[in-house]
């Protein structure tokens, strides 16, 4: 998955010279990979010689109706794209009551 993230990030931001605020991960109280995920992703922005810099969001907090609300966690976006070519889900249901 290392490898994975490397690579992804590098296609996805060929042309850009530092990633800005438009890198985004995706996670969700008690997801197992965010961690791992948060750890390679600082490592592979710095690897790359770029700042470690990137939102982390948790998908509870996000309003109805946000399509980021439909993607499983952990998944990093690049200005709201998947960096891992996955259409954007539909937003998911509000919590059962």
């Amino acid at each position: 998955m290392r490898l994975t993230i490397s690579l992804a990030l590098s296609a996805t931001m060929a042309a850009c010279s530092a990633p800005d605020s438009g890198l985004v991960l995706l996670t969700r109280d008690g997801c197992v990979q965010a961690d791992t995920m948060r750890e390679r992703l600082g490592a592979a922005l710095v690897k790359a010689g770029w700042p470690e810099s990137f939102r982390v969001i948790d998908v509870a907090t996000l309003k109805e109706g946000d399509s980021r609300s439909g993607y499983p966690t952990p998944t990093l976006l690049f200005h709201d794209r998947d960096v891992f070519p996955r259409e954007t889900p539909p937003p998911s249901f509000a919590e059962p009551t």
